[in-house]
């Protein structure tokens, strides 16, 4: 029987982009922009589409949360174009309608299989008609082309999704999504590898750090049918206020260089938590029953054997504030190690190599070791993570002990799906 391994991947600091891009950027691409080509000529020279302005719009009712983003871009050249870009969405989310409107006009979405809707908007394109197509790139990356961009107009591409968000440890968190992370192409991917894994779809241009962009973001919540604790948020400022039970929260003019993330701790005097919040129009009310139990505390259980394997990346993107980050949260890593642990550590750039090849008990002589590699760690290289990851998997634990696999790094990767593979034939 093969051993369960659980993987965690810590994501340390990443990079940022405020538009989107259909292939990997070039030099003479602007950051923050709708990438886009003349009307029917594939050779001509791309053109960038600043972002104008994006809207976000969430109601939370009870677990369930409905979001609604807006995205405004404006075609300033003298030539119909065909833009695409690419944007970030939970992973879970569902999406369930889609409008896009040009001045006056209005496309709105139809769910069509794959195939059928590429067809679909390769006629309505060749035609000359205002089209538009919504495609996932991965699961938390969509990708939408407009054909038939006409000089002068404005663009308002809108999104309607839905999401139920996890109860843990007595609070909610929602997530929402700013950035695409840049992710690294691996040297031993070939063409049709990195065509059947959309690679071309999923690297947006980067803003430079010295670089100020135009673009903001302006984000609305609104929570009904739970009984709030507190509200805090771990990556911006929000202002806040309570009515009747509705709270209603703002998010004003924000640079979406980092992505929203918001707790909601639910009141821990109530024996258990119920709501009932009701919805919708004249013809299509509904209502949401909210119902949680008190929170138990746990009780103090025997700690059982680990083997855990850190595994952190020592590529060049890492270099700076990245790795000193990498290595800080790796030594307060080892310091939760218990008495029955055993551990190694493996770095990975464009090679990879170890502090052991066999796991190492947790004594003083052993830790000290420890520190003293990860301070040795640096920066430079590619993120081949992949040889890394075999490597990691093929050391030998304990029949009896729970195997770990923690990553530390800073980026995303074009193959994920051959890592997860791998991770499972493991």
């Amino acid at each position: 029987m093969k051993q369960q391994i659980i993987c965690w991947l810590i994501v340390l600091f990443c990079g940022v982009s405020y538009g989107y891009a259909q292939e990997a950027p070039t030099e003479s691409q602007f950051p923050g922009a709708v990438v886009a080509r003349e009307q029917g000529n594939d050779k001509a020279k791309r053109v960038s589409l600043p972002l104008k302005k994006t809207s976000v719009k969430l109601t939370l009712m009870g677990n369930v949360l409905r979001t609604e983003l807006v995205q405004e871009f404006t075609n300033e050249t003298a030539v119909a174009l065909e833009a695409a870009y690419i944007f970030p969405l939970p992973s879970k989310a569902a999406v369930f309608d889609m409008v896009i409107e040009f001045d006056e006009r209005i496309i709105k979405s139809v769910v069509k299989e794959k195939q059928e809707a590429k067809r679909v908007y390769e006629k309505a394109k060749k035609a000359g008609k205002k089209t538009a197509l919504l495609d996932q790139s991965r699961p938390n990356i969509f990708k939408t082309s407009v054909a038939n961009f006409m000089p002068g107009e404005t663009m308002k591409v809108k999104l309607v999704y839905v999401e139920s968000l996890d109860y843990k440890k007595g609070e909610y968190v929602i997530n929402f999504p700013m950035v695409v992370g840049p992710r690294y192409i691996p040297v031993s991917m070939n063409k049709k590898q990195r065509s059947s894994q959309g690679v071309a779809n999923i690297n947006p241009p980067i803003i430079h750090p010295m670089i100020k962009a135009d673009h903001r973001l302006e984000l609305d919540l609104e929570i009904s049918g739970l009984h709030i604790e507190s509200i805090k948020s771990t990556t911006h400022i929000i202002n806040s206020h309570e009515d009747k039970g509705i709270y209603k929260l703002s998010l004003r003019e924000s640079i979406p260089n980092a992505d929203f993330n918001l707790k909601i701790k639910l009141d821990s005097a109530r024996d258990a938590n119920v709501s009932l919040v009701e919805g919708g129009g004249e013809d299509d009310k509904y209502s949401v029953i909210n119902i949680l139990p008190p929170t138990i505390l746990e009780k103090t259980l025997e700690p059982i054997k680990r083997d855990v394997i850190f595994l952190i990346d020592t590529s060049g993107s890492m270099d700076g504030t990245s790795i000193s980050q990498a290595r800080l949260g790796l030594k307060k890593s080892l310091q939760l190690l218990g008495p029955k642990d055993k551990f190694s550590i493996v770095r990975f750039s464009s090679d990879h190599s170890s502090l052991s090849p066999n796991l190492m008990e947790r004594t003083e002589e052993n830790m000290e070791l420890a520190e003293t590699y990860i301070d040795e760690l640096d920066a430079n290289g590619g993120t081949e993570m992949q040889p890394a990851l075999d490597y990691c998997l093929s050391i030998k634990g304990r029949p009896e002990a729970s195997r770990l696999l923690i990553f530390l790094t800073d980026g995303d990767v074009g193959n994920e799906d051959d890592l997860m593979r791998l991770v499972k034939v493991k």
